[in-house]
């Protein structure tokens, strides 16, 4: 299919009631025309997956009735524009790999309908958490620092008015602190990811582990310590990832209620005790480099579905149960 190529033309700004502008997956270069700011009715921009350079600016005049920007896999340059604080109606804010550095604008926490918030840097405004119908928040892989701000997640703060969120992946960042005590108390979180160059410890809120909506919930590599939590409410949990830690104590035998669990990754954190024989049949199951004991519980050789099993690290004593698939 063939691409467009060249600049987008400044004459653009004269459709005065173009409403839906779809450019992207092409050849464009150059700059955004600041004539898309005269579009007083436009409501959708996609520009993503093109070539484009230059500042990015928004909302600073007529263009305020924005719903969708997706600004993706560009080459801009500067800083998010904090004008767009003032397009009250933006639902949806898409900026993956499109080269802006800088500060997330607090100006973003006055937008009241905020749905996908990606890629940006530094640290997290507090002012998000007047984001009420924010449902997913994806900062991974930046270079994000500080703490997590509290009012992502402490009660009585805006956590309350987050009843929508749903997805949080903050991976591959620079975060330290601890998980937000509260966060997903008053929401249906689905997806939790916070693995991967980050530095937070303490414990796991119960208000986390006890979401009842959550289906992946990814931990690994920080510094978290505790007890692992009870899982006895997370009915829908698929996929368990808390390896490279520090949680002592016993696998909570509650893990055994989660009946669609297909995934266990306990590695490398300082578990003792046995493992539970209430665990339901599991796909992936690595609890190498612990300091598990006893015996290896014989029902593992009848988990036909089973396809990886890491026990090396551990203490366990007695024999490998023997296969017994017919």
């Amino acid at each position: 299919m063939p691409s467009f190529s060249g600049t987008i033309p400044e004459s653009i700004g004269n459709c005065s009631k173009l409403e839906i502008l779809y450019l992207h997956k092409n050849k464009f270069v150059g700059s955004l025309p600041a004539s898309l700011n005269l579009l007083e009715n436009l409501t959708d921009l996609f520009v993503a997956n093109n070539s484009l350079r230059g500042t990015v600016r928004f909302g600073s005049t007529k263009c305020r009735n924005l719903v969708t920007l997706d600004l993706s896999s560009n080459q801009f340059e500067g800083g998010v524009p904090p004008e767009l604080g003032k397009c009250s109606s933006l639902d949806a804010l898409v900026i993956v790999k499109c080269n802006l550095s800088g500060k997330i604008p607090p100006t973003l926490g006055m937008l009241k309908n905020l749905t996908i918030l990606n890629r940006l840097s530094e640290s997290i405004p507090a002012e998000l958490g007047n984001c009420t119908n924010l449902s997913t928040l994806k900062l991974n892989n930046n270079q994000l620092g500080g703490r997590i701000p509290s009012a992502l997640g402490q009660i009585p703060t805006e956590i309350t008015e987050l009843k929508n969120l749903k997805i949080v992946t903050l991976f591959n960042n620079s975060f330290h602190g601890v998980i937000p005590p509260g966060l997903g108390l008053n929401s249906k979180l689905e997806i939790i990811d916070f693995i991967g160059s980050n530095r937070l410890h303490g414990k796991i809120p119960p208000s986390v582990s006890q979401c009842k909506t959550i289906s992946r919930f990814i931990l690994r590599e920080n510094n978290l310590t505790g007890l692992l939590p009870d899982f006895s409410k997370n009915h829908d949990l698929t996929f368990l990832d808390l390896n490279s830690n520090s949680f002592q104590g016993a696998i909570p035998r509650s893990l055994g209620s989660c009946r669609k669990l297909t995934t266990i990754n306990l590695y490398r954190n300082k578990l003792t005790g046995n493992i539970p024989t209430e665990l339901v049949i599991l796909r992936n199951l690595n609890l190498g480099f612990n300091l598990l004991d006893g015996s290896v519980p014989s029902k593992f050789s009848n988990w036909k579905e089973l396809t990886t099993l890491v026990l090396s690290g551990n203490r366990f004593s007695g024999f490998v149960p023997p296969d017994r698939h017919p």
